[in-house]
């Protein structure tokens, strides 16, 4: 077994690190606070239904997945984002033009006489526009982070800036249900949109700079992308590994009602729920930032085109031959085969750690896992 140890300097901290963050962190907290699957979006909606249209919870849970069809098909709007560039702006020419749809949908919404069959079609064309807004910002953020070497921590910023706009949603939900008149979600939800449109004015250098030039940020064709998608087979474990993880049919409609019906519950109950359910993640994501862990990789199987790099320490993955790296450095794996890849990987405790700060970190990790698996 050997171990990593990258001797160029961390640079995380640097303008241009900030300045990335910033970016994304902020495009991040509009797009989860605008988005029609949001708490604030969906909650409020599915009262509508249920308090001012008297539907059924059938009725309610049929119009959650005829509105989310566009997010099944999410992988076109992905398709035709690498192939259509809009106003050569690419990303930024997504968010100039269906942002402003978006918010143009919201607000004719919060103007139309409220039906079920009206509901349904304003919220199936602001969940269709969300999507080509949400390929630009995922496909610019995957690019960036391989041009710029800090995958690991954008995605570590996704986790958490993204919680706070679910968290703001639901308790902002909850108060919406009390307070305000419920069409007055759209109007809030089409001025978070707005600025989306504005950010794509925004164009930070060190964001952009050389970013479509890479081979990964070009297109073939659409007949090439399918067939490329298609016969990558690692995707395919990871399809199912997320249905699984958000199949859970009695989260959603079944227990608002359950709630409201049988408990007696107000409106905001539902809301403050989902608040606090999403805000048990956020310590274990603080603790995978700040902490992080010795890792242990033992590469299984590995296809050729694989790699794996620490720092400016760039290793080739081989059978058997397992290595240890600290994962609080800039690090990243590859697999540019069509071929799955599979690697066992342990954590391990770092050693600047006491007994005192594991047990604590062991805590708060238990925690959110008995929260998360309905045992606490």
């Amino acid at each position: 077994m050997s171990r990593i140890d990258p001797t160029a300097p961390d640079e995380n901290g640097s303008a241009h690190t900030r300045q990335t963050f910033l970016y994304f962190g902020s495009l991040t907290l509009f797009l989860y606070l605008a988005t029609p699957t949001g708490f604030l979006v969906d909650i409020q909606t599915s009262y509508m239904l249920k308090n001012h249209l008297h539907a059924t919870a059938t009725q309610i849970s049929m119009f959650r997945l005829l509105t989310a069809i566009p997010v099944y098909l999410a992988f076109a709007s992905g398709l035709m984002r690498d192939l259509w560039n809009p106003f050569g702006l690419r990303d930024r020419g997504y968010f100039l033009i269906f942002a402003p749809a978006n918010a143009v949908i919201f607000i004719l919404l919060a103007f139309s006489h409220l039906s079920y069959l009206g509901l349904l079609i304003g919220m199936f064309m602001a969940m269709l526009s969300s999507r080509f807004i949400a390929a630009a910002y995922q496909g610019l953020m995957a690019l960036v982070g391989q041009e710029k070497l800090m995958s690991g921590r954008l995605s570590v910023l996704w986790n958490i800036v993204s919680s706070v706009p679910l968290i703001a949603g639901a308790f902002a939900s909850g108060y919406i249900s009390d307070h305000l008149a419920p069409k007055s979600t759209f109007f809030l939800v089409a001025g978070f949109v707005c600025c989306i449109g504005l950010l794509g004015f925004w164009k930070p250098r060190f964001v952009f700079s050389h970013t479509y030039e890479k081979p990964q940020a070009r297109g073939a064709n659409l007949a090439g992308d399918v067939k490329r998608l298609v016969k990558h087979r690692a995707i395919y474990p990871a399809v199912l590994i997320s249905f699984l993880w958000n199949f859970a049919p009695g989260a959603a409609t079944p227990l608002q009602f359950y709630l409201t019906n049988e408990l007696h519950a107000s409106d905001a109950v539902y809301s403050y729920y989902n608040g606090i359910f999403a805000a048990a993640f956020i310590p274990s994501f603080l603790l995978f930032f700040y902490f992080g862990w010795l890792n242990t990789h033992l590469p299984l199987i590995v296809p050729d085109g694989c790699g794996f790099r620490v720092g400016s320490e760039v290793r080739a993955w081989r059978e058997g031959e397992a290595f240890v790296f600290d994962d609080t450095i800039e690090h990243e794996a590859w697999n540019d085969s069509d071929e799955l890849r599979v690697v066992l990987i342990i954590d391990l405790w770092p050693p600047a750690l006491t007994p005192g700060d594991r047990s604590a970190v062991a805590a708060v990790i238990g925690a959110s896992d008995a929260t998360f698996m309905g045992q606490g």
